[in-house]
C-alpha cells in the first residue's frame, strides 16, 4: 500500500480499490489513521496502521475524533466479500 500525506504536492487519484460508494452513490475513500503502539525490545516506539473509509479527509478527521471519543472494538473479521 502506497500512502500519500494529505498535503503533500505530488497526490494522484486513488486506484478503484481504494475508492467505494455510499448506499447514495457519493464516493468514499481509503484513509489511514496512524498509532503508536507496542516499543522494540530496544525501546523504540513502532507505528500501527488502521483503514477508515471517508468521504473526504475532512470528514476522516472527523470519524477519527469519535473513534476517540466512542470508539470500541466490535468483532474480528473472518471474511471479505464483495456484499
Amino acid at each position: 500500500m502506497t500512502v500519500v500525506r494529505l498535503h503533500s504536492a505530488d497526490r494522484q487519484p486513488p486506484e478503484a480499490e481504494h475508492v467505494s460508494c455510499d448506499q447514495w452513490g457519493r464516493p468514499m475513500f481509503r484513509f489511514v489513521v496512524e498509532y503508536p503502539h507496542l516499543a522494540t525490545p530496544s525501546g523504540r516506539s513502532r507505528t500501527w496502521t488502521a483503514t477508515i473509509w471517508a468521504y473526504d479527509a475532512q470528514d476522516a478527521e472527523a470519524r477519527l475524533e469519535a473513534i476517540r471519543r466512542a470508539g470500541r472494538l466490535a468483532g474480528q473479521v473472518v471474511e471479505t466479500g464483495p456484499w
